[in-house]
């Protein structure tokens, strides 16, 4: 069984101030900002943080292979 370890995920514009957003865990995982940010905010930076929930295996780490933006507003 493969444990995937969680990753708490935080959004920012200016690299000094960061708004929680949630947890990722699990094989395929995701975040939704909807209700946790002011609606019509546009977002520069993701911070992803291994939480260290359950290291284990070769590599113990937050394994992050990519990051993507489903339904983004541009404007």
């Amino acid at each position: 069984m493969t444990v995937v370890e969680a990753t708490k995920v935080e959004v920012s514009n200016d690299l000094i101030n960061w708004i929680y957003v949630g947890d990722a865990s699990g094989s395929l995982s995701g975040v939704d900002i909807n209700g946790k940010v002011p609606a019509g905010s546009k977002y520069k930076y993701v911070r992803l943080t291994d939480l260290r929930t359950a290291p284990s295996g070769t590599w113990p780490e937050a394994d992050i292979d990519a990051v993507a933006v489903l339904h983004p507003a541009f404007g």
